[in-house]
This record gives C-alpha cells, structure tokens and sequence, in this order.
C-alpha cells in the first residue's frame, strides 16, 4: 500500500488561441502546480478496480482516477487491479485540475506498486488519452502548455508566495465555458509568453501583473469581482480565476500575515477557502 498526494493546479495565464477541426480548443497555458491537495491511498487487488471517495458521488468507474487505472493496467497487460482511496481536498468544478491531480497520482502510485518502470514520459503520453491536464499534472512545477494543454515545456519557477483560494458558491461546466469562449472573436494577446517574461524576472510584482484568463474575461461573474475586490482589500498584488472557473485566487508576499487574514474572512462565508504555496517540481 502507498500513498500519494494529488496536488492541484492554477492557471497564471490562460488564453484560447484556436480550435482543432474534432472539437478540440487549442490553447497557450502557464500552469503552476500547488500545494493544495488530495490524498490517494493505493493498494494491489486481486483483479479488479476499486475507488472509493469522500465525495460518494464519485466512487467506482465514474471517478476519473478509475479511468486512468483501467488504461494503465490494460496498457501493460497486468492482469491484477488496484484498490484506490481518495480523500477530496481540492474543490470540483473550480477550475484546480483535481479530476486531473487524482488520475496522475493513480497512475504514479500503480507505476510503483507495480513495478512497471514507466518514465515520466511515458506517464504522460498515457495520462493525455485521458486528459489534457494530466500529463501537466504529472510532471509539475511551473509549465507553459500548449496544444490543448498536453504538449509540456519547462518555465522559471514561481517565486515564492502565499496563495488564497476561495471557490465561490456556485461551480462553472467546462463545456458552457467554452460556449462562452466561442461567442467571443478571437484575440491573440501573447499573454503566456508575457508571464513566462515575468516569471523569468522572479518578482511577484511582474508575474501579478501580467495574470490573464480568457475564460475570466469571457465570464465577468458578479460574484468573482466581488471576491477579487475584497482580496484585493486585504493587499493582494493580483487577483483571477483559474482555468474554466470558478474558484479565484489571490497572490500576497511571501509571509505575509495578510494572506492567513484574507482567507480567515473569507472562512466565513465561503466554506472552500485556502491558502497555501506555489510547488516546484516534485520528483516522482
């Protein structure tokens, strides 16, 4: 039996550059891996998949992290199952990658218990049969992403910070964000190879300014800018919602007091509120 953590992602920039001609959204993504997480709990079965969540609507085949164990035995024509136990952390529908976070660690936990000697790599190319963002997931750390999120390229780290989060009280269907997206002509605004210039800088400052979401742009929900208002009250150098929404996050100084402030206040009306810190790269 092992235990991995499933760590969550945000997006420091986000923007729609077109579309494949099966449907598919091409974009251009730094993405940064944090320290939020789930916890998964693996262990060898007989011959079958077992998944068992704390949110029960997502126990057994309907949990992503069931998917990417069925693919990956079935890849190495291993005969025997796994048991997995996820304890949710990490808020669904909020744009944080946590379907994505669960089927990479249950792909690195089955890779050990194993034996089967997959390099990151081929990890990867795996997890993008079942999600842009898995492969991102796997590797993490700072990435800018491209294709529709799966093709990975090194960026400088982030520097360090303190994050809030806050998911709001209602969540945001990927697919009706695209629907947004769509109705909305395209602009390219190069805002991924700005952050990736900011972050090259190492100044919270720059990579603060240099924040974009398309999908935040394209939704302007009132109770987002009334969230991104009061963090910015509290003295956060930036505010955006990540990915497809529609959880918003907020960059403070590395330990400053305000950042634990911020999230105390917003405890008490939003039950998801976090803080915690951008992750380097975290080896497998």
């Amino acid at each position: 039996m092992i235990t991995k953590k499933a760590y969550a992602k945000i997006n420091l920039s986000l923007e729609i550059t077109g579309r494949r001609e099966d449907g598919y959204h091409l974009l251009e993504t730094v993405m940064q891996q944090i320290s939020l997480c789930d916890i998964i709990t693996a262990e060898k079965t007989p011959g079958e998949i077992q998944v068992l969540c704390s949110e029960p609507a997502l126990n057994g085949d309907k949990n992503i992290a069931y998917r990417a164990a069925d693919l990956f035995l079935r890849s190495r024509g291993i005969r025997g199952g796994v048991s997995l136990s996820i304890e949710k952390r990490i808020p669904s529908q909020a744009g944080l990658g946590g379907g994505s976070a669960d089927a990479a660690a249950a792909l690195l936990a089955l890779n050990e218990i194993y034996g089967a000697g997959m390099s990151e790599q081929e990890l990867c190319t795996l997890g993008a049969e079942i999600g842009a963002d898995v492969p991102f997931c796997i590797s993490g750390g700072t990435k800018l992403c491209t294709g529709i999120g799966e093709v990975l390229s090194d960026a400088e780290s982030m520097p360090e910070c303190e994050i809030v989060i806050v998911k709001p009280k209602f969540s945001v269907s990927t697919a009706s964000a695209y629907r947004e997206i769509d109705k909305r002509p395209p602009v390219q605004r190069r805002s991924a190879g700005l952050m990736c210039d900011a972050l090259a800088k190492k100044d919270l400052h720059a990579v603060a300014e240099a924040l974009y979401n398309d999908f935040d742009e394209a939704l302007q929900n009132d109770e987002v800018l009334s969230i991104k208002r009061k963090m910015r009250d509290f003295g956060a150098f930036g505010t955006l919602m990540t990915g497809s929404g529609s959880a918003v996050y907020a960059l403070f100084q590395k330990e400053n007091p305000a950042a634990e402030a911020c999230r105390k206040a917003f405890l008490q009306e939003y039950r998801e509120t976090f803080l915690c810190r951008p992750l380097k790269r975290v080896s497998m």
